[in-house]
Order: structure tokens, then C-alpha cells, then sequence
């Protein structure tokens, strides 16, 4: 009888731990937000590099970033191994300055979309831990409103293409069919962010 309730509770245990792993043919859909991402970085020391190099000329200020919004779909290519699409999306805003006087006001919105793939190196149950990285594009809009006299708040706009990217250096998931994650990594997804997830 003390055998049979071994088994019964190994054979249980077995089932929790393997019955709701991210298994090959199954898809998650997952939604989240995340920051600082890299624009956020990349820009600041850009605006730092813009203000040293003009000698303190040019200076951007009131800066305000939304952080990122990103969706992902991905496919188990293998029991460990998923692979699948991302996009995501931020808003910035600021002022520039010549001296001390505001010249333009801005308006940011990033537009990131990239393949990406995802290694779990813990695979149990209601329980993974996994890295990735995504690779692919991103767009930057931005509209600028001059402030100065002579430009009569006239409205410019300009769009900027380039890669998009994130590493995630370490996510965990934790639930069944519907969980919640978290990861740390750099790039259009933020140094830390979370959300909720769901299997299928």
C-alpha cells in the first residue's frame, strides 16, 4: 500500500512538472511593457554627444518616454526552442533649445517589428527560463513644431529607418495556460519588462 502511494504521488508530480511545458506544435501570444529600452539609452547619449559637441549650444530638455508596448507571437519549433514575430511601440517628446531659448518642440513614435527566438533552459511544468534575441527594423517618426518667431510654429516631420533588436539575456514564465513573465535584456523591449502570456 506505502509503494502504491509513492507511485501515485511520483506519477502526479510527473504530470505537474511536464503537463504544461511549452511543448513543439504549441503557440504563445503574449503582451507586455518594458523600459528604459535602447532608443531611450541611444538617444539620451546622442542628445549628451549633440550638447558637448555645440558646446552647450544645443540642449534638449523636458524629455519624457513613454517606455515600450510590444506583442509577440511565437511557435514551438521543438520542446525548448521557440521562434516567432515581435513588434513593439514608444512615443518620445522634448524641446529643443539654442541657448536658452526653446526652438522646436518634438514628437517621437518608434515603430519596431523583428523575428525573434526564444531557448528555454528550464523547461517544467508551471515553470521556464529561457534567453532570445530578435533581429529586424525600425522607424522613427518624428514631427517637429517650431517655436521660433521667424518659423511661425511651422510643423516639419522626418523618418529615420534602422535595426531593430533586443537580447533578452534572461526571461522567466511562470503559469499554465495563462501566465505572466518577466525579462532582463537590452533593446526595443526595455532593459526590464513584463506581462502576461497565453499558450495554446
Amino acid at each position: 500500500m506505502k509503494r502504491i502511494k509513492i507511485i501515485t504521488v511520483i506519477l502526479a508530480w510527473s504530470a505537474i512538472a511536464t503537463g504544461s511545458a511549452q511543448e513543439k506544435g504549441s503557440s504563445e501570444l503574449s503582451l507586455g511593457y518594458g523600459r528604459p529600452t535602447s532608443n531611450e539609452i541611444e538617444n539620451t547619449l546622442g542628445e549628451v554627444l549633440t550638447t558637448i559637441v555645440s558646446l552647450g549650444t544645443v540642449t534638449y530638455t523636458d524629455t519624457e518616454y513613454t517606455g515600450a508596448v510590444h506583442a509577440k507571437y511565437k511557435y514551438a519549433v521543438a520542446d525548448n526552442l521557440l521562434i516567432g514575430v515581435s513588434g513593439a511601440y514608444e512615443e518620445v517628446e522634448d524641446k529643443e533649445r539654442f541657448g536658452a531659448d526653446i526652438v522646436a518642440e518634438r514628437k517621437s513614435k518608434i515603430y519596431s517589428i523583428a523575428v525573434e527566438s526564444d531557448y528555454s533552459w528550464i523547461n517544467k511544468g508551471y515553470f521556464r527560463v529561457c534567453s532570445g534575441v530578435g533581429l529586424g527594423y525600425r522607424m522613427v517618426d518624428v514631427k517637429s513644431i517650431s517655436t521660433t518667431a521667424s518659423a511661425n510654429s511651422k510643423l516639419s516631420g522626418e523618418r529615420a529607418h534602422g535595426l531593430g533588436y533586443h537580447i533578452n539575456a534572461i526571461g522567466i514564465r511562470a503559469g499554465k495556460t495563462i501566465g505572466v513573465f518577466a525579462e532582463a535584456g537590452y533593446g526595443y523591449k526595455g532593459i526590464v519588462n513584463a506581462g502576461l502570456s497565453i499558450q495554446f
